[in-house]
């Protein structure tokens, strides 16, 4: 729903056989929340009509977006809570790359 209300298509890649990867040993509210936060955080800080792009490997998942350019020492800081750079137009408190970087070192990914 929020790509289509930033008119961000999303385009979805799937390298793998799902049985090569299921069942998934983690906390399932935990792994839902870390895979919402991250297209919702590609989408929010990528122009309107930008393609989001999802791929899923067997040991990998990646979501990459044509993001406006992010200066060194801001890229550093994109995962500390309540980080957010200067001049960010959408609204957020900097939280959501913090708690999926959380999840991920809870579940050593």
């Amino acid at each position: 729903m929020l790509a289509r209300e930033h008119l961000c298509p999303i385009l979805r890649q799937f390298n793998i056989d799902a049985a090569a990867v299921l069942p998934i040993c983690a906390n399932h509210t935990l792994l839902t929340i870390l895979i919402r936060n991250l297209p919702d955080n590609a989408i929010l800080y990528s122009p309107e009509y930008c393609i989001i792009n999802l791929t899923l490997d067997t040991n990998s998942i990646s979501i990459t977006n044509p993001c406006n350019d992010i200066a060194s020492e801001n890229l550093k800081r994109l995962r500390e809570r309540f980080f957010r750079p200067a001049g960010q137009e959408s609204s957020g408190s900097g939280l959501r790359l913090s708690i999926v970087d959380g999840i991920a070192f809870l579940h050593r990914l």
